[in-house]
């Protein structure tokens, strides 16, 4: 909406402002743990694009900006709602879509390779062209929820074990068929208009990911 000119820059600096104190101030009804884990996205969707730091441009920087408080945290916080995330049980869970995270974020910066390239963004595919980075993310989709099974048994984790192994199947199977999208030509993901396919999956895998973690805790 901003490079379009539908949108003033200046309006929509105030109205994310707004929407951020609004964000830190419901946060705060639910408990400390809760408000932290906020302000961590709050401050890490500033500094992702704001000067000085604006870990838009610094590659590894910039998919951990997006990593924590999108991927890493949410479990976290998620757990701060009904007890204290003091044990390793809530960080297990946040490591999975943590790493899923990681790698999936760089699915957004197909379509913005000449802009990325352009204004000194090095992301994945500014830097190393839509085919490698495809194959680098790839794995992402895939493997991290591997690990679920593993933690069930090694932390343990309170679920029943079977419940996570058919939700770790699950999850990496639809994994692969948005890999698969990604990977199957990754020269037409920079020549498109708008986000891939691939990007809006990469989203929907991660929203399945919080679902069944809550339905396989309940």
């Amino acid at each position: 909406p901003i490079p379009a000119g539908h949108v003033e820059p200046g309006f929509a600096l105030r109205f994310g402002h707004v929407c951020a104190l609004l964000a830190l101030a419901s946060a705060s009804f639910a408990g400390l743990a809760f408000f932290v884990c906020v302000l961590v996205g709050v401050v890490a969707t500033w500094i992702y694009s704001a000067p000085p730091l604006r870990m838009k441009r610094r590659t590894f920087g910039a998919l951990l900006t997006i990593a924590i408080p999108r991927g890493l945290l949410v479990p976290v916080a998620g757990w701060s709602v009904v007890a204290i995330p003091s044990g390793i049980e809530p960080w297990a869970l946040g490591t999975v879509t943590g790493l899923y995270v990681l790698g999936a974020a760089v699915t957004k910066d197909f379509a913005d390779i000449a802009g990325d390239a352009q204004h000194g963004c090095r992301t994945l595919p500014a830097l190393l062209g839509p085919t490698r980075a495809a194959w680098i993310v790839a794995p992402f989709l895939v493997l991290p929820f591997a690990l679920l099974p593993v933690l069930a048994r090694v932390v343990p984790l309170t679920p029943a074990t079977a419940r996570l192994d058919l939700l770790a199947a699950v999850l990496a199977g639809v994994g692969l068929v948005v890999a698969f999208l990604l990977v199957r030509d990754p020269a037409r993901l920079a020549r498109r208009g708008e986000n891939h396919p691939a990007w809006a999956g990469m989203y929907l895998l991660l929203l399945g990911t919080f679902i069944g973690l809550a339905v396989a805790y309940a």
